[in-house]
């Protein structure tokens, strides 16, 4: 399966991520792949979903926590989860937990196109621009 690194908001996952395994198929890179590895919500029960979408709030901290609702609330999450793993051993699924880092602040993707007028000229940092058109840099604080 393949996961996109960043949400429909261009923000970095963060947390944990369920990703599905497409068996006997190679991963499919493209923007409208055929192998998903987060599956849209109508293949999937969305109760559970849900579920998990509040538990990653939860762990986050931004859900405040209440000792006596938590323990009879994770009591019930749990058994739905289990009823659920059990429906995807049956049918064959396979998915796979993966834990990507948090961070103090938001990453956001930003695509922009730069262009470069005929010669290189105007770029003001070392580097430089190569025979296809692609800007290099030279990032002091790596010392390459």
């Amino acid at each position: 399966g393949t996961l996109p690194l960043f949400n429909t908001k261009k923000h970095l996952r963060t947390g944990w991520q369920k990703v599905r395994l497409w068996r006997g198929q190679v991963a499919d890179m493209s923007a409208e792949g055929r192998t998903p590895g987060r599956m849209p919500v109508a293949y999937t029960s969305g109760e559970l979903n849900r579920l998990e979408g509040l538990l990653k709030r939860y762990e986050a901290g931004l859900i405040p926590q209440v000792e006596w609702l938590d323990k009879m609330a994770l009591k019930q999450i749990a058994a739905i989860k289990e009823a659920e793993e059990t429906r995807q051993k049956k049918e064959g699924d396979l998915y796979l937990i993966i834990n990507l880092p948090r961070f103090d602040f938001p990453v956001v993707f930003h695509d922009y196109l730069v262009t470069i007028p005929a010669g290189g000229g105007g770029v003001s940092t070392p580097g430089g621009v190569d025979n296809s058109g692609n800007i290099w840099v030279v990032d002091a604080e790596v010392n390459l």
